[in-house]
Parts: structure tokens; sequence; C-alpha cells
């Protein structure tokens, strides 16, 4: 590659291009940038298996202040979740709902909405799957009967 077509990638993009090292145990990849790290660069999470969060320190943070710039400018939250329609499930405020891609507000919902709709993939296609799987499986308990 030329030099002058190397300057059009920043260094985030460099590391993703040249780690091709075999897993170190002593480094993982964090899940938001795709860049392998040292272990310290994860704080700790007691729900994983490897006991660190899957995104590190540095996307965490970007993520947090992305959620308060966004929480400046959208309207205020409604008092049900804009996805089921019921107050939130857990007592807490309902969450800020954004888009990963083009980091743009979508709206307020509850945790149990939220969780579930990035659990399936954060798209249309994910939904509509789990959609399917249910109107399949709902055929066959209609056709035993």
């Amino acid at each position: 590659m030329k030099e002058d077509q190397l300057n059009l990638f920043n260094l985030d993009d460099y590391a993703r291009l040249f780690d091709i090292e075999p897993d170190d145990p002593n480094s993982k990849r964090c899940k938001i940038c795709e860049i392998r790290k040292p272990l310290e660069e994860f704080p700790k999470h007691r729900a994983h298996a490897d006991r660190l969060d899957t995104r590190c320190k540095s996307c965490i943070k970007k993520g947090a202040s992305l959620i308060r710039d966004l929480k400046k400018t959208s309207p205020p939250a409604p008092e049900v979740c804009e996805c089921c329609g019921k107050e939130s499930h857990d007592g807490k405020s309902l969450r800020l709902d954004h888009c990963h891609n083009t980091e743009e507000f979508r709206g307020w919902l509850c945790d149990h909405c939220n969780t579930a709709i990035g659990r399936l993939g954060d798209n249309v296609e994910g939904l509509m799957m789990a959609v399917g799987y249910l109107e399949r499986a709902k055929l066959k308990q209609q056709s035993t009967k």
C-alpha cells in the first residue's frame, strides 16, 4: 500500500487491519471497536464468564458521552414505554434508545424492550425472525390439537 493510501485510515483502522495475532490470554477483543486490547482495558463485570466487560473502557466512555449528549436534545421521556406501552417494569426510568449505526435518538423504552431489541440484533430483520418463529410455533401447536 502506498503511504498516501495509508493516510486514509485512522489509527483504529490500522489496529483492525494488522490485528492478526493468535488469541493472547492476556488480551481480548472489544465487541464495539473490535480491537484486541490488554485485559486491564476492560472493566470488571460479574455476569460474564471471564468477569470482564465485553466493551473496553474507552468504548464505554464514548457510549456514556453519547447518551448524555442525546438526552440533552431528546424529547422528555413519556410515562410508558414506546414499544410495549407499559410503565417501566423495574420501577426505574425508561431507557433512551438510539441507533448504534447512526447514533440518533429513536425513543424511550423500558429495560425489557431495550434488552430484547438489542439481543435480537437491534434491527428489524432480527425481530422479524423472532416473529416468524413464534408464528411457526403457533401453527405447529394448532395442527397438533
